[in-house]
C-alpha cells in the first residue's frame, strides 16, 4: 500500500472513529437527559391521573353523605315494607344523575334490604347486583368498615374494578342510632375509562392484579411495582411510553394496576437533535479531512513521490546521485542517501574481491569434505551393528543397520529422543546421556515389538558443552531367548528326572522294610523306570534335533501299515480307560518316503496324547485321507478325539518343549515338540484344531512318493 493511500486511510479511520466516539458520547448524554425528562413528565401525568381518580372517589363520598343523612330514607328503612318504598322511589334517572351504577341498602343487622344496579351494558348490569350482594355477604370486613366513619375507595367485584363509598344511614342532622348502611358503587369499565381518558387527554387502562386474562405485559408490570415504589415508567416501543401505578382497595391491599400511555414526543425530539448533530459532525469532519489531505499532498506526499522516482533511477544507474534542494528533512534524507551510495560502491568492490577468494577456498574445502563424508558413510553403512549419533538425547543420525533393526525409516528416527524407543526408560526422567557407558536394555520397533539390545555409549567432547554421544547397539534378543530356553530346559529336565528317582529310592526303602510286597514294588519300579527311560529317550531325541544329529533312515513305505501297528499296540491302553480306538483308512496303499521308526514315534505320541487327555468312555479316531496342496498330492494323517480340548491360549505353545496343557496326566511335555521336529525333518506339516470341551484334531501332512494321483 502506498504512503498516499495509508495517509488517506488513516485520516478516514480517524475521522470515522472521532465521529463514532462523539456520537456515542452525545447519544449517552442527550438521550439519557431526554429519557429522564420524559420519565419525569410521564410520572407527573400519572400523578394527575391518580389525583383525578382520587377526586372522583372523594366526590362519591361527599355525594353519598347527602343521601345517607336524610330522614326520608331513614324512615323508609325503619318502616315495615322498606323494599317496596325504596323500589318505588329509585328509578334509573337517579343513578344517571348521581353517576353511579350500584346502590345497596343494608339494615342494622347487616342484611341487604334492597339493591339495584344500572349500567350501559345489560349483561354487566344483570351480573353486577348479585355479584355485589355475594361480595357483601362473604366479607364481614366490608360491612364493618361501613359502620363507622364514611368509607370510599376501590374494590374488585367479579373481577371488575369499582369505586365504592359507604356510610351509615342517619337522620338529617347526622344523629343516630344508625338505621343501616348505604353503599354506592361506580363501575370503572371500558366506557368509563374512555370518558376519563378523553377528559385527561391520556390513554388509561385499569386491571385487577388477580385478573386471569392479564397479558404478559401486565404480568411484567406487576413484577416491577413494589409497595416501596408503586410507580414506574417503561418504554413500550420507540413511539410509546407507559406509566404504571398500583392502587390499594378499601382494605389497604394492592388490588389494581393503573396504566397510562402517551406518545414519546420528548424522546423523539432528542433523537432528531442527535441526528442533526451527527450530520453536522460528519460534514465538518469531511471538510477538515479533505483540507488535511490536500496540505499533506502538497507539502509531504508529492516531494516523497519525487524522491522515490529519483531513487528508482539510481537503482538503474549506480553512478547517478540525487539532487539536494532546500534545507528540510527530505533534503537531509537525500544527502544521507548520496553518502550511503558512495559507501555502498566502495564496499561492493571490496566484497566482490573477497567473494572471489572465498569461493575458491570453499570449493576446495567442499570437495575434501564430500570425499571424507562418502568414506565415513560407506564405513557406517557396512557396519553390522546399529549406530546412532545423538545430541542432548536427540537422534541426529542413524546408519542403515539401525534402521533395518527397528523397521523405521531414517526420517522417522532423526529428530526424536533416543529414550522414546526404550520401553524401560522414562524420557522425562532418564535422558539417554545419563546412562552408563555399557548396558543392556530394550527398544520398541515400529510394529511395537520389543527387542533386547546391548548398548555401548561413548561421549564426544565438543567445545559447546552439549551432550554428544555415539551409540552402538547390538541385537541380543536371540541370545537371551536361547539362554532362557536352555535354562528352562535344564530346570524342567532336572525336575522331571528328580521325581521318578525319588520314587525309585522310596520303593527300594519300602522293599527292604516290607519284602512281602515285592511284586507290587517291582511293578511300580518297572513303571517308573519306563517313565525315566521314555524321558531320557525324549531328551536324547531333542539333543539330536537341536544339534542336527538325528539321521532319518528313509525308505518307501505304506503308511497304513505303520498306522495299524500303532493302533493295535495302543488299544490296550485305550481299553483300560474304556475308550474306543479305531482307524479309518483309504483302501488304496498310500506310499510315503519316510523313516518308519520316527513315523511310528510321531503317530504313537499323537495317539498316546489323545488317550491321556480323553476321559473314560471317549472315542479316538486315526484317519488317513489324500489331499492336494497347490497341485502337490499329500497324505493327511489325522488323530481326532472328543476329549477335554485345548484353549486358544495354549494352542500357540503346545509344540514348545516341556509345555503341558495340564499337569494332571504327568506327561513330560516333550512329545508334541518331538512330533513337530520329526515332521519338519520329513518336509511335512503338523497342525492342531481344538475346542474346549469338544475335543482335539491333529493333522500331519506328508508328501506322497512318486507320481501318485488322487483317486477319482
Amino acid at each position: 500500500m502506498t504512503l498516499r493511500r495509508k495517509t488517506i486511510l488513516i485520516m478516514t479511520l480517524t475521522l470515522l472513529g472521532l465521529v463514532l466516539l462523539l456520537y456515542l458520547v452525545f447519544r449517552t448524554i442527550m438521550l439519557d437527559s431526554y429519557s429522564s425528562l420524559e420519565q419525569q413528565i410521564t410520572l407527573r401525568n400519572l400523578t394527575r391521573v391518580s389525583n383525578s381518580l382520587q377526586n372522583e372517589i372523594d366526590q362519591l363520598g361527599r355525594s353519598i353523605h347527602d343521601w345517607s343523612s336524610w330522614d326520608t330514607i331513614y324512615n323508609e328503612l325503619k318502616s315495615d315494607t322498606p323494599r317496596e318504598l325504596l323500589a318505588d322511589n329509585l328509578d334509573d334517572g337517579t343513578f344517571w344523575s348521581l353517576n353511579i351504577n350500584l346502590m345497596l341498602f343494608v339494615d342494622a343487622q347487616n342484611q341487604i334490604i334492597y339493591g339495584k344496579a344500572v349500567d350501559l351494558d345489560p349483561d354487566w348490569q344483570n351480573r353486577l347486583l348479585p355479584a355485589a350482594e355475594d361480595y357483601a355477604r362473604s366479607d364481614d370486613r366490608f360491612l364493618r368498615l361501613t359502620t363507622g366513619t364514611p368509607t370510599a375507595g376501590y374494590i374488585l367485584v367479579d373481577g371488575e374494578p369499582l369505586m365504592i363509598a359507604s356510610r351509615p344511614i342517619l337522620h338529617s342532622d347526622d344523629s343516630g342510632p344508625a338505621a343501616g348502611t348505604l353503599i354506592w358503587a361506580r363501575h370503572l369499565g371500558t366506557q368509563q375509562l374512555a370518558d376519563l381518558s378523553q377528559t385527561l387527554k391520556f390513554s388509561l387502562e385499569l386491571r385487577g392484579l388477580n385478573d386471569p386474562n392479564l397479558s404478559d405485559d401486565y404480568l411484567k408490570e406487576h413484577s416491577i411495582l413494589t409497595p416501596a415504589s408503586n410507580q414506574d415508567v417503561e418504554p413500550l416501543d420507540e413511539n410509546t411510553v407507559a406509566a404504571y401505578t398500583m392502587l390499594d382497595d378499601i382494605y389497604g391491599q394492592p388490588t389494581l394496576i393503573l396504566r397510562t400511555t402517551q406518545d414519546r414526543e420528548i424522546y423523539a425530539q432528542g433523537q432528531q437533535s442527535l441526528t442533526y448533530l451527527v450530520v453536522a459532525l460528519v460534514v465538518v469532519g469531511i471538510g477538515f479531512g479533505v483540507g488535511m489531505v490536500l496540505l499533506l499532498e502538497r507539502l509531504v506526499l508529492a516531494p516523497l513521490a519525487h524522491l522515490r522516482d529519483r531513487v528508482h533511477d539510481v537503482g538503474a544507474n549506480d553512478d547517478m546521485r540525487l539532487p539536494v534542494t532546500g534545507n528540510d528533512e527530505l533534503s537531509q534524507v537525500t544527502a544521507a542517501i548520496n553518502s550511503m551510495l558512495n559507501t555502498v560502491a566502495q564496499s561492493r568492490e571490496a566484497l566482490q574481491k573477497l567473494n572471489s577468494d572465498l569461493e575458491d577456498r570453499v570449493g576446495e574445502r567442499t570437495i575434501e569434505l564430500e570425499r571424507q563424508k562418502s568414506q565415513l558413510q560407506a564405513i557406517m553403512d557396512t557396519m553390522g551393528e546399529g549406530l546412532v549419533y545423538s545430541v542432548d538425547g536427540i537422534i541426529t543420525y542413524v546408519n542403515r543397520a539401525f534402521v533395518d533393526l527397528l523397521h523405521y525409516s531414517s526420517s522417522d528416527l532423526v529428530g526424536k529422543s533416543f529414550a522414546l524407543l526404550n520401553a524401560e526408560l522414562d524420557p522425562t526422567q532418564t535422558p539417554i546421556f545419563k546412562m552408563p557407558p555399557y548396558y543392556e536394555t530394550t527398544l520398541t520397533r515400529r510394529d511395537q515389538s520389543v527387542i533386547h539390545l546391548a548398548v555401548t555409549s561413548t561421549p564426544v567432547n565438543e567445545p559447546d558443552n552439549r551432550n554428544r554421544r555415539v551409540i552402538i547397539v547390538r541385537d541380543i534378543t536371540q541370545e537371551r531367548a536361547d539362554k532362557a530356553q536352555k535354562d528352562y530346559f535344564f530346570a524342567r529336565a532336572s525336575h522331571d528326572l528328580r521325581s521318578p528317582l525319588a520314587s525309585i529310592m522310596t520303593r527300594l526303602y519300602l522293599l527292604g522294610k516290607r519284602p512281602e510286597q515285592l511284586d507290587m514294588h517291582l511293578s511300580i519300579l518297572n513303571q517308573v523306570s519306563n517313565q525315566m527311560m521314555e524321558l531320557i529317550n525324549d531328551l536324547l531325541d531333542i539333543s539330536h534335533l537341536e544339534q542336527g544329529g538325528m539321521v532319518l533312515n528313509r525308505r518307501d513305505l505304506v503308511l497304513q501299515s505303520i498306522i495299524d501297528q500303532v493302533v493295535e499296540v495302543q488299544k490296550a491302553d485305550a481299553a483300560l480307560k474304556r475308550q474306543e480306538l479305531c482307524a479309518e483308512l483309504v483302501d488304496s496303499p498310500v506310499h510315503v518316503y519316510a523313516d518308519p521308526t520316527r513315523l511310528n514315534q510321531v503317530i504313537t505320541n499323537l495317539v498316546t496324547n489323545a488317550i491321556h487327555y480323553t476321559p473314560e468312555g471317549g472315542r479316538i479316531i486315526v484317519k488317513l485321507e489324500l489331499g492336494d496342496r497347490d497341485g502337490v498330492p499329500y497324505a493327511c494323517l489325522q488323530v481326532i478325539d472328543n476329549g477335554i480340548g485345548i484353549s486358544p491360549e495354549h494352542q500357540a505353545h503346545i509344540f514348545d518343549p516341556f509345555y503341558r496343557v495340564s499337569d494332571e496326566q504327568g506327561s513330560s511335555g516333550l512329545g508334541l515338540y518331538i512330533v513337530k521336529e520329526i515332521v519338519d525333518l520329513h518336509g511335512g506339516e503338523v497342525t492342531v484344531e481344538s475346542e474346549v470341551g469338544k475335543g482335539t484334531h491333529f493333522t500331519v501332512c506328508l508328501a506322497l512318493t512318486g507320481d501318485r494321483v488322487l483317486p477319482a
